[in-house]
């Protein structure tokens, strides 16, 4: 039996268009932790403390991670098992670390 071939939309979107979307959220997490803590929690529920930096450096190691798993691995490998654990992996590992945050 022949290899199911991924499509042609999800190639194109789990190896360019995602992993270029999380380059500036790693960017904004290390460099501007307040404005994504903002842009997720209104101000009047919680404000930003310092002390909570190593959380949003931890989550951007996360997202690097992820964005190099989709970037790397599924760019190499055309098995549609593959792609499947990756992709559920990250799904399950950033929505849930997510909202950890919040």
């Amino acid at each position: 039996m022949a290899p199911k071939s991924i499509h042609s939309f999800y190639r194109i979107w789990f190896t360019w268009v995602d992993p270029l979307t999380l380059a500036p959220t790693v960017y904004a997490l290390i460099f501007t932790p307040e404005f994504m803590l903002e842009s997720l929690v209104p101000v009047t529920i919680l404000v930003y403390n310092p002390d909570q930096s190593f959380l949003f450096h931890q989550l951007a190691a996360l997202y690097a991670f992820v964005g190099t798993m989709l970037a790397g691995v599924l760019r190499v490998s055309p098995d549609s098992k593959v792609w499947r654990t990756i992709i559920s992996g990250s799904c399950s590992s950033t929505s849930s670390s997510s909202l950890a945050c919040i």
